[in-house]
């Protein structure tokens, strides 16, 4: 394909030519070719396999390097003051693939400095104060294969015109090339810089009295997050196939179907105050009753920039503010003032064996301070604008990527909504907990939770569906896209867990526990790119969450092996006596995901958003017994109407469970009564059974027909790697003194 030859694609793709009829025999003359593209397709590994889909298998290197010293002093002041300081420092760099084409991969260098002053002072005999002080240092990159190795020009050797944000803001890398149901080119979350850091202090006041243990407390936490991150620092195109009916050739020919500018990377610096007051007191009102019941009240301070870059939106959206910029302490959002958290548990005793517990409570998360570090990118500090591409012939190319583009630019801008109530969770629980022999005990336990107020990027600038130019369509047309941090999705959870527990009894402990569970959401939050299909319904995204585990059984034992013990050889005995036996069994349900279309059949300016219409029963069969090719039932699919949404939901398919079992055997070797060496063996994933990632997800954007066949999928529905290692063994030696 890489000379424009796609005639393997035949019969099932006929490639168009968007400038006039089709191209004869599936071949792009190499005239046509665009030498942008040629020159990208040299930071793009070969295929490894024949054939058209998942043709690059390899080993993907992910190299992790650690480094870690802690140190700890402790000192008793007579036997009423205790007084503790730690240290821990950590330096860390993990190298992560996702396949095999090297380009692809991603440095993290992560240095941790953290100490800690803890003094306890005895008051009396039935009253503590304990005082807790620290500060902890986190410096955290993502680097991009070119950064890591010195290619400071590559994006502008690429000669794309304005995609030169590598050599002019010193960001080595080239742009980002998102080529639907093929493995893209570049790296566009990558050559971020973040440090944070947090000063903690606390005080904790106990007081015994009678039946009551009661403890005030308070809680300071200032956090600081400084971010130098755009999502494409060096840019974004999408090739969709909207124009010859192969994303590929679309970005050989260089026709973009959008196109997302580049832009220098600013640090903003947030800083907010996360205080907390609290009461809490378990009283053991009867020899059967204990409650424990507790408020805390959390008093989240309004976040501000602390270097000033930062701009939002003002209330109608016509300018941004301050108008001044930089403003350091501008503030970003209205305060929070109600996050009262009541809490209330009760244990009883029902009989010497047999305990009820329940429990309720309200739980507070604090906005995250990510979402508002990319304020910087707004004007003055970075401009980011967004151009689609027009419909049927490309007016947007490699060559020219904002091509046709009049008076001002649309530029994307982003924004918190003022009203930012801190994300709350209504969580309560009951179990019954039951003694049976020997040390073994079952327990049966409900778990259930409300949460609302979860945070999502919200396009309020987005189109409805329909024909046109999508910016001419926008119902602000000051902007392009604006992102608005806003909290207002919900989600649930609702899980039944049955556990039996074995403590040590002749040389066994064990643990086994199913639990059935199923979590409701609308999307990932606003920092992780969640955002529903439709901006304005995001309940139309309501549905199994990205985790929904339904099923998951777990077993795991440890058993001191008794044979041999007792020989009367000495060598069989300090061979063969002493081992220890542990394995853990897994085995675990299918995750979800959701089936999406390539391209933007809406034409709502968003790329593989949307989904499909379910017109039968939406089935997969990707577990590992079936074929991992085509393991979807495409007759159940079919794509909507052009300028339509379809009415599929997310995440309703299934893909591979999990079934592992992993083994170890520890053997200690005594000597001159202190010291001890332990032999250990240990076996992962010991039978070897292959755990597969979910599917490809994401159909081809259909011209000429709404129906999906086999022919026409391109790799949609194929499993094309596994997400854990296949079995390992590692022997090991430790030394105890």
């Amino acid at each position: 394909m890489r000379g424009g030859d796609f005639s393997e694609l035949l019969p099932a793709t006929q490639l168009r030519d968007p400038l006039g009829g089709v191209f004869a025999g599936n071949l792009i003359p190499a005239t046509r070719l665009s030498a942008q593209s040629l020159r990208a397709l040299n930071y793009m590994a070969l295929p490894t396999v024949a054939g058209t889909q998942s043709n690059l298998v390899g080993n993907a290197p992910n190299n992790d390097r650690f480094n870690q010293a802690i140190g700890r002093l402790d000192h008793n002041l007579g036997d009423k003051t205790r007084l503790f300081f730690r240290y821990a420092w950590a330096d860390e760099a993990f190298l992560n693939n996702t396949n095999a084409n090297i380009s692809g991969s991603t440095t993290l260098p992560v240095e941790t400095k953290n100490w800690v002053l803890g003094w306890t002072q005895t008051l009396t005999p039935n009253l503590v104060n304990d005082i807790h002080f620290g500060h902890q240092a986190l410096a955290t990159n993502a680097l991009n294969y070119w950064y890591t190795n010195g290619l400071t020009t590559a994006g502008t050797d690429l000669g794309i015109p304005g995609f030169n944000v590598d050599t002019t803001s010193n960001s080595p890398g080239i742009p980002f090339f998102n080529i639907t149901n093929y493995v893209g080119l570049g790296n566009g979350a990558t050559n971020w810089f973040q440090t944070d850091a947090s000063w903690h202090g606390t005080d904790a006041l106990t007081w015994i009295h009678g039946g009551h243990t009661i403890v005030a407390g308070v809680e300071f936490l200032k956090l600081i997050t400084g971010r130098q991150a755009v999502n494409s620092p060096l840019g974004q195109f999408n090739f969709t196939g909207a124009y010859t009916g192969s994303a590929a050739a679309d970005f050989l020919l260089g026709y973009i179907n959008q196109t997302t500018t580049p832009t220098a990377q600013v640090t903003n610096i947030v800083a907010q105050w996360r205080d907390g007051f609290y009461v809490t007191d378990k009283w053991t009102a009867t020899r059967r009753l204990t409650l424990d019941l507790g408020l805390r009240y959390e008093l989240p301070t309004v976040p501000y920039t602390k270097n000033g870059f930062a701009t939002i939106l003002n209330a109608d959206q016509t300018a941004l503010l301050p108008a001044n910029a930089p403003v350091p302490g501008f503030g970003l959002i209205n305060p929070n003032h109600k996050n009262f958290a009541p809490r209330i548990g009760a244990a009883y005793r029902i009989t010497d064996k047999t305990v009820l517990r329940v429990g309720y409570g309200i739980y507070y998360n604090p906005n995250q301070n990510n979402s508002f570090t990319f304020l910087s990118q707004n004007p003055p500090f970075g401009t980011v604008s967004s151009y689609n591409g027009a419909t049927g012939t490309p007016n947007l190319t490699l060559a020219n990527p904002v091509a046709g583009a009049v008076g001002r630019p649309p530029i994307t801008v982003y924004t918190p909504n003022p009203y930012l109530p801190s994300a709350s969770m209504n969580q309560w629980n009951a179990s019954l907990q039951q003694s049976a022999w020997n040390n073994a005990a079952f327990e049966l336990q409900y778990i259930g939770s409300q949460s609302i107020h979860l945070d999502r990027s919200y396009y309020s600038n987005r189109p409805a569906p329909g024909a046109g130019n999508v910016q001419l369509r926008r119902p602000n047309q000051l902007w392009g896209d604006i992102r608005t941090i806003q909290n207002d999705e919900t989600a649930s959870y609702h899980a039944l867990s049955f556990t039996y527990r074995q403590r040590l009894s002749h040389g066994l402990t064990a643990l086994a526990s199913y639990t059935w569970a199923h979590t409701i959401d609308a999307g990932t939050d606003s920092n992780g790119g969640g955002q529903p299909m439709d901006p304005y319904d995001w309940h139309r995204d309501y549905g199994n969450a990205n985790w929904d585990v339904r099923h998951r059984f777990v077993a795991n034992f440890n058993y001191e092996l008794p044979f041999f013990k007792d020989s009367s050889h000495v060598l069989v005995r300090s061979v063969l006596a002493g081992w220890q036996a542990n394995g853990i069994v897994t085995v675990q349900s299918g995750m979800p995901f959701n089936v999406v279309m390539g391209g933007d059949n809406a034409n709502t300016g968003t790329n593989a958003l949307q989904r499909p219409n379910v017109v039968g029963i939406a089935s997969a069969s990707c577990d590992g017994s079936n074929p991992r090719v085509n393991c979807v039932n495409l007759a159940a699919l079919q794509q909507p109407a052009a300028f339509t949404f379809g009415n599929a939901g997310r995440n309703i398919l299934r893909g591979p469970g999990i079934e592992t079992v992993n083994f170890s055997g520890f053997k200690n070797f005594s000597f001159k009564e202190r010291y001890n060496v332990q032999f250990r063996a240990e076996f992962f994933n010991l039978l070897n059974t292959p755990i597969f990632n979910n599917p490809n997800f994401t159909l081809p954007l259909l011209t000429g027909t709404t129906t999906y066949s086999a022919a026409n999928i391109q790799n949609f529905g194929t499993i094309p790697s596994t997400r854990q290692d296949n079995r390992q063994i590692q022997f090991g030696l430790k030394f105890l003194f």
